[in-house]
């Protein structure tokens, strides 16, 4: 549940989602992604949106990483402004996840916490995502 954040909506593009996977050696595997526009306020109390799908190797899900697009925005009183992604170099999101994968169904859910992720910087908007795996 996010804190009250004074935005309309925040449009995150998804374009893919790797897995970072260690069984022997430490590897990216890409997994079979639905390129999904997402408005994460579409995504409160309990509601959840699949956007991959795939098997990975047996092993330690080290991290995820989503590939954006550059379709990110945020509405702020009816008015869209460009969503800055992360000054990285590469429009990704790396996320921590540290479970250990098994031949049953891995899943897990993400919260976005829109309050912390969007930063105001005079009149521009920038991502700087706040992201906690809560299973």
């Amino acid at each position: 549940m996010d804190s009250p954040s004074g935005f309309d909506s925040i449009n995150i593009h998804i374009k893919k989602i790797e897995a970072n996977v260690i069984t022997d050696s430490a590897v990216w595997v890409p997994v079979d992604t639905k390129d999904t526009m997402v408005n994460v306020f579409h995504l409160q109390d309990s509601i959840t949106l699949q956007v991959a799908h795939d098997n990975v190797p047996m092993g330690l899900l080290k991290r995820i990483r989503f590939i954006l697009g550059n379709d990110n925005s945020v509405v702020v009183k009816g008015v869209s402004y460009p969503l800055q992604l992360p000054p990285t170099g590469s429009p990704a999101l790396l996320i921590d996840i540290d479970k250990k994968l098994n031949e049953v169904f891995n899943g897990f859910i993400l919260d976005f916490d829109a309050s912390q992720s969007i930063i105001e910087d005079s009149g521009s908007y920038r991502l700087e995502p706040v992201i906690k795996l809560l299973r």
